[in-house]
C-alpha cells in the first residue's frame, strides 16, 4: 500500500492508537532494511577490518529472526571465527537501539548470537556469517554492527581473498519473522579487490620452438599472490636471450615498455635461428594458445550461454588463439561424476547442443541456480543420458572426466566421447586417477586444466581454500593452431599435462607414432619408445608406467651426482605431500617440526607448493630445528637443509607433527584432524637417509600422504632430458598395453604424457573391408576361407601386395602400408567386373559376384563369427561405381536406371549398418572419359561417358547425404577420384610419364597400366586422398 496521509488514514482506519510519527518513519524505511560498509576498495590478500552496519527496516525483526552475510563459495577469504577475539578473523556484533518515537515500545532483544558456516546458504553464496536475534524483537531503525576481523583485541583483522575481482559481492539475506525463508537485502555490498604492488616479474614463453619460427614472449608483473598488477604506468623491462651452456652468451637484448593502463603486460616475439637451449631473463598474461571455457551447467542460463558464445566467436582467432565452448556436467560421483563437455565444432557455423539437445531434451545435469526455478529440476541424469545426448556425433564432442567437487567415477566410460582424463587442476593433482584408468583398460589421454573459478586460466596460483594447487596446462601436439587440427589432436589423445609450468613431454616411436597413438607390434616384438622432456627447474627423475605400476625409473639426481667433486655441497631434503581425501576438501594441512640433534644449520631452501602461497611458511627456528605450516592437495612441499661447514651430519633426524584438513564445518580455530592418523613421526638414522632413495613413511588414509628424508648432493639438474625405453612383450601376451611417461622436477613441477597404446595381437588391429569391382576396386585375389590378414601380411592371402592391375601397389596397398596410422588388416571382397546388382546392370562376365553378393559374403564370413570385431575399428570402403557406369553409359534409360541402382546400392549399405558397421568411406565414379580407351572411342562416345559419370555421381552424392542424416551415429566420408586423376593428367611429366595417354605395364613409365586401368602414380594420389579424408585411427592424413 502507498504511504497514506493523515487524512487518508483517518478516513480508512477511523480512530486508533499508535506511536506518534512511527507510521511515517516506518514507511520511509526499506522494508528489509539497509546496509552500509566502511570499505570502498581492497587489495587482494591484505589484512583489514570490515565493518558492516545493518539498519533494521520497516519489517522489524521478530524473536527468532536471523540475518546472513554471505559471499561466494570460491572466494578464499580467510575463514571467519567467533570463538577467540584475540585471534585473526574474529567476527563480533554490536546492537544499537534506534531513537524511540512517542509511545513506541523499546525493543526486547536480549542478545545477538553470531556464528560462521561454510555451507550456511545456497550456492554460489554459500559461506555465511549468521546472526540470530535471541529472546526478543528489534524495532525499525535499530542497528546491528558486524565487525569482520575485529581488531580491538589486537588481531591483524581479517585476510581478504587472494585474487582480484572487479566487483566482489557480499550479499546479505534476512528472515524477519523467523520462518527460515530468506530474502536478499538490496543493494548488495560491492567493492573491487585490486592486485596491489609488484612483487615479481613473470616471463612466459614456449618451451620448444622450431628454428626460424617466431616465438611469442609474454611478460607481466604480479603481486605477492600471483595476480597480474594493473595501472602502474611507465614501467619497462630489459629482456635478454641467453644461450645456455655458453658462459652466459647474450644473443639478444631488448628494452620493452609495459602497458601504462590496464594490466601491466607487454608482448613481443623472438626468432631462434638455430638449434639449442636458450633462457629468457627478465593470450596477454597466461600466454595460452587454446582455451576451453566451461562453467557448472546448472548455473548456465540460456541467456548467459548465448552471451558466452558471442564472446567466443569474437575472440577466437585461427592461427593465434582458439577457444572451445563447453560446460561442466555436474553429476554426483554415484551418477558418474563431473565431466567437462567440450564442443569442438565452430560455434559460428554449428550451434552446440546446450542447454537443450537437438530433440529438445534438457542437456544439463539439472536446473538449479540463483536465477532459476525454486525446485531442482533434473535434466540429463545420470551420466548414461549425457552419453546418449552426444554419442550421435562423437567427432564433434570431447568429454573429459575430472576430479573437482564431484569426483568422476571411472566405472562409467564411453570410448568414443571420452578421449582425455583430467589429472590436475587448481583442485589438486590426481596422478592416481590415470593409474586407475590404465588398470581398467580405458583408452584415455591426459589433460590438466585450471578449473579455479577465479579468472586466471593458465596462470592461477593456489589460494588458501579448496583450490590448493596451481592451475594445470594441457600440451596439444597439433599441426596447426586451428580449431579443426586442435580438435583432432585432442580426440587423438596427442597431449601431455603439466602442473602449470611450461614443461613439455614427448614420446615417439621410430616409425613416427606419438603419445596417444595405437602402435601395433608383433607378438614377442620389442618396441622402443623414445622420450624428450623439456623443463624449467630441472628434472629429478623420468619414469614410465603401465597397468602393473612403474616400469622405468631414471634417477637424474643420481646421474648428476656422478659428475661432482669432493667440494660439492651436501643437503638434507625433507619432503611431505599428498591429499587428505580423494574427494572435495582434499587439502592436507601440515604442522611440522624437523629436528637435527647436534647439527648446526647454515641455511634452508624451501621448495614445492609452499613457494606459491604467501601464508604457508617453512622457517628455521634454531640452529638445529626447522618448523613448517603448509598445505598440500596432491602436490608436495619440502625444504633443503644445508649444514654449516663445521657441522657433522646428524646421527638421526626426526620429522614430526600433526596433520589436519580443510575446515568445512565448525570452528576454524579447532581445525579438522586427519582421523586415520592425526600425527606423524619419522625418525631416521644417517645410514638410512643417506642410502639411495632415502627413507619414506606413508601415512595411513588419504591419497598418497607421505613424509620422506633424503641425503643428497646439491647439484644442478637437467632441464632437457632425452632417452629411450624398450618395452618387452612376453610371449603370448596379446591384448593392449598402455605406457605413459612422467617427468618430475625437483621443485614439484611435473609433466605426464598420454599413454602409447601398444597392441600385440593382430586381432586388435583396425579392419578395412573393401567392396567393389576388380577393374577399379583393388581385387587382390583374397579368399575368405584362406589365410586371414595379419600384421605379417595385411591382406591375408595371397602375399602382399596381391594381384593388382597397376604394375605394383594400388591405392589400397598404399593406404595399408604407407599412409596407415596403425596396422590395418584389409579384407578385400572386391570381385573383378562387379556391378551393384546384376538384375539392373549386368556384370562384366556371367557369374561375377555383385555388390549384393559381396555383402552376403561379408555377412556369412564375418558378421556371425565367434569372436566379433569391435565395430569402432572397422572401416567399410565401397567403390562399386565404375563398372555400373562402364556397363551402362551407352543405354538410353540412365536417367531412370541410375536412381534404381543407387537405391539398391544404399539398401546393401544399410545391411552393413544393421550388422554393426559405423564407419564408411564411399568413392564416386572415376572420370572414365579421361582413360585412353574412352578417348580412342571418339568424342561422341566420350561425351556419353562423361554425362553418365556426372549423373551417376550426382545421384550417389545425394543419397550419401541422406545416409549421413539418417545415421547420425555413423561416420561417413566421400572421396572423389577425379581429383587424383586430373592432378596427374594435368602434369604427366611431374609423375614420370611423357604424356597423359601412354600405357606401360611397369606401372611407372606412364600414367596408365593399360588403356583402362591407371598405374601406380594415380593410385598413390588416390590412396593419399582417401587417407587425408578419413584420417585417424586408420590413416595418417597427408
Amino acid at each position: 500500500m502507498k504511504t497514506l496521509s493523515d487524512e487518508e488514514l483517518t478516513n480508512l482506519a477511523g480512530n486508533y492508537f499508535a506511536p506518534k510519527g512511527l507510521y511515517r518513519h516506518t514507511k520511509a524505511l526499506p522494508f528489509l532494511g539497509s546496509l552500509e560498509c566502511n570499505t570502498k576498495t581492497l587489495i587482494a590478500g591484505q589484512w583489514t577490518e570490515l565493518i558492516v552496519e545493518y539498519t533494521v527496516g520497516a519489517s522489524g525483526l521478530a524473536d527468532g529472526a536471523w540475518i546472513k552475510g554471505t559471499f561466494k563459495f570460491y572466494s578464499d577469504w580467510a575463514l571467519c571465527q567467533t570463538s577467540d577475539p584475540k585471534e585473526d578473523n574474529y567476527v563480533s556484533l554490536e546492537y544499537t537501539p534506534g531513537p524511540l518515537h512517542e509511545g513506541q515500545t523499546a525493543a526486547t532483544v536480549q542478545s545477538l548470537a553470531v556464528r560462521f558456516d561454510q555451507k550456511g546458504h545456497e550456492r554460489p553464496f554459500q559461506k555465511a556469517i549468521i546472526v540470530n536475534i535471541v529472546d526478543g524483537d528489534m524495532n525499525p531503525g535499530d542497528k546491528i554492527t558486524v565487525r569482520i576481523g575485529d581488531r580491538r583485541w589486537g588481531s591483524r583483522g581479517t585476510r581478504v581473498q587472494t585474487f582480484v575481482e572487479d566487483k566482489f559481492l557480499m550479499r546479505w539475506y534476512i528472515d524477519p519473522v523467523g520462518t527460515s525463508r530468506f530474502a536478499p537485502i538490496k543493494p548488495d555490498i560491492a567493492f573491487p579487490i585490486k592486485s596491489g604492488p609488484v612483487a615479481r616479474v613473470k616471463t612466459i614463453t614456449p618451451r620448444v620452438v622450431r628454428p626460424g619460427v617466431p616465438a611469442p614472449l609474454h611478460v607481466h608483473t604480479e603481486n605477492i599472490w600471483g595476480n597480474a598488477t594493473a595501472d602502474l604506468g611507465n614501467l619497462k623491462a630489459e629482456v635478454k636471450l641467453i644461450k645456455v651452456g655458453s658462459k652466459a652468451e647474450v644473443v639478444q637484448t631488448k628494452t620493452l615498455p609495459f602497458a601504462a593502463q590496464g594490466w601491466t603486460v607487454m608482448n613481443d616475439t623472438y626468432e631462434f635461428v638455430k638449434d639449442g637451449d636458450y633462457d629468457l631473463v627478465v593470450a596477454e598474461i597466461a600466454g595460452l594458445d587454446v582455451v576451453g571455457y566451461t562453467a557448472n551447467d546448472f548455473n548456465i542460463t540460456k541467456e548467459k550461454w548465448e552471451h558466452t558464445l558471442e564472446i567466443i566467436k569474437r575472440v577466437d582467432s585461427p592461427g593465434e588463439f582458439v577457444v572451445f565452448p563447453g560446460t561442466e556436467w555436474c553429476g554426483n560421483s554415484a551418477a558418474g561424476g563431473d565431466h567437462n563437455v567440450v564442443f569442438l565444432d565452430d560455434p559460428k557455423t554449428s550451434q552446440p547442443e546446450f542447454p537443450f539437445d537437438k530433440k529438445g531434451n534438457v542437456a544439463r545435469s539439472f536446473e538449479w541456480n540463483e536465477d532459476g526455478p525454486a525446485e531442482l529440476i533434473p535434466g540429463a541424469w545420470p551420466l548414461d543420458e549425457v552419453y546418449a545426448t552426444y554419442a550421435h556425433t562423437p567427432e564433434s564432442h570431447l568429454l573429459i572426466p575430472h576430479v573437482g567437487g564431484r569426483r568422476c567415477n571411472l566405472a562409467w566410460h564411453h570410448p568414443q566421447l571420452e578421449r582425455l582424463l583430467e589429472i590436475g587442476s587448481a583442485w589438486g593433482l590426481f596422478e592416481w586417477l590415470l593409474r586407475d584408468a590404465v588398470k581398467r583398460g580405458w583408452k584415455l589421454g591426459v589433460s590438466a586444466n585450471s578449473d579455479e573459478h577465479r579468472g586466471r586460466c593458465g596462470g592461477g596460483v593456489p589460494g588458501t581454500a579448496v583450490f590448493g594447487t596451481k592451475g594445470g596446462l594441457t600440451g596439444v601436439l597439433a599441426d596447426k593452431l586451428r580449431r579443426g587440427e586442435v580438435a583432432k589432436a585432442l580426440r587423438a589423445r596427442r597431449t601431455f599435462a603439466t602442473t602449470g609450468e611450461r614443461l613439455v613431454g614427448i614420446v615417439r616411436t621410430d616409425n613416427g607414432h606419438l603419445q596417444g597413438d595405437d602402435v601395433f607390434v608383433k607378438d614377442n616384438e620389442e618396441l622402443v619408445l623414445r622420450y624428450s622432456f623439456f623443463g624449467a627447474g630441472g628434472y629429478s627423475s623420468i619414469e614410465a608406467w603401465d597397468a602393473s605400476g612403474r616400469i622405468l625409473h631414471r634417477d637424474l639426481q643420481k646421474e648428476a651426482e656422478t659428475h661432482t667433486t669432493a667440494s660439492t655441497p651436501r643437503k638434507i631434503r625433507v619432503t611431505w605431500g599428498g591429499a587428505r581425501v580423494y574427494d572435495r576438501y582434499r587439502e592436507a594441512v601440515w604442522h611440522g617440526s624437523i629436528l637435527l640433534p647436534g647439527a648446526v644449520i647454515s641455511h634452508i631452501r624451501p621448495f614445492g607448493g609452499v613457494l606459491h602461497n604467501a601464508e604457508d611458511e617453512i622457517k628455521q627456528l634454531s640452529q638445529n630445528q626447522v618448523v613448517s605450516e603448509t598445505r598440500t592437495s596432491g602436490d608436495f612441499d619440502g625444504v633443503d637443509i644445508f649444514l654449516d661447514d663445521t657441522s657433522e651430519t646428524p646421527s638421526t633426524i626426526s620429522v614430526s607433527g600433526h596433520l589436519g584438513g580443510y575446515v568445512k564445518v565448525g570452528d576454524a580455530l579447532k581445525g579438522n584432524p586427519h582421523n586415520p592418523q592425526p600425527r606423524f613421526n619419522l625418525v631416521a638414522t644417517a645410514k638410512d637417509f643417506t642410502q639411495e632413495g632415502g627413507v619414506r613413511d606413508d601415512i595411513v588414509g588419504g591419497a598418497g600422504l607421505f613424509v620422506s628424508i633424503d641425503g643428497l648432493l646439491d647439484v644442478p639438474l637437467p632441464k632437457r632430458v632425452e632417452g629411450s625405453f624398450t618395452v618387452k612383450a612376453e610371449s603370448g601376451s596379446g591384448g593392449d598395453r598402455a605406457v605413459y611417461f612422467v617427468g618430475r622436477e625437483y621443485g614439484g613441477g611435473k609433466v605426464i604424457t598420454s599413454p602409447v597404446f601398444i597392441k600385440y595381437d593382430a586381432h586388435f588391429a583396425h579392419h578395412l573391408h573393401l567392396l567393389g569391382p576388380q577393374n577399379w576396386k583393388p581385387k587382390t585375389g583374397f579368399f575368405v576361407n584362406g589365410t586371414a590378414p595379419s600384421s605379417k601380411n595385411p591382406i591375408g592371402n595371397p602375399s602382399f601386395p596381391g594381384s593388382t592391375t597397376t604394375g605394383g601397389l594400388n591405392w589400397l596397398g598404399f593406404d595399408i602400408s604407407e599412409f596407415n596410422h596403425t596396422t590395418i588388416l584389409a579384407y578385400n571382397l572386391a570381385v573383378g567386373g562387379a556391378t551393384t546388382d546384376s538384375t539392373l546392370i549386368p556384370t562384366y562376365t556371367e557369374g561375377v559376384a555383385t555388390y549384393v553378393d559381396q555383402v552376403n559374403t561379408f555377412y556369412d564370413a564375418y558378421v556371425h563369427q565367434e569372436t566379433p570385431w569391435s565395430w569402432d575399428d572397422v572401416l567399410i570402403g565401397i567403390w562399386i561405381a565404375n563398372n555400373d557406369v562402364g556397363q551402362s553409359f551407352d543405354r538410353n534409360d540412365t536417367s531412370s536406371l541410375y536412381p534404381k541402382v543407387s537405391a539398391h546400392y544404399f539398401e546393401q549399405t544399410q545391411r552393413l549398418y544393421d550388422a554393426g558397421a559405423r564407419n564408411f568411406v564411399f568413392l564416386t565414379c572415376a572420370p572414365q572419359q579421361l582413360t585412353p580407351l574412352m578417348i580412342e572411342k571418339g568424342p561422341e562416345s566420350n561425351a556419353k561417358v562423361a554425362a553418365a559419370v556426372k549423373l551417376y555421381n550426382e545421384i550417389l552424392e545425394k543419397n550419401f547425404q541422406k545416409f549421413k542424416i539418417a545415421h547420425p551415429d555413423a561416420q561417413a566420408w566421400l572421396v572423389r577420384p577425379s581429383k587424383s586423376y586430373e592432378t596427374a593428367i594435368a602434369n604427366p611429366q611431374e609423375y614420370g610419364a611423357p604424356d597423359a595417354i601412354c600405357t606401360n605395364e611397369d606401372g611407372v613409365s606412364c600414367l596408365w597400366w593399360n588403356n583402362y586401368h591407371p598405374g601406380i602414380q594415380i593410385h598413390h594420389l588416390l590412396g593419399a586422398d582417401v587417407a587425408t579424408t578419413v584420417g585417424t585411427p586408420w590413416f595418417n592424413p597427408q
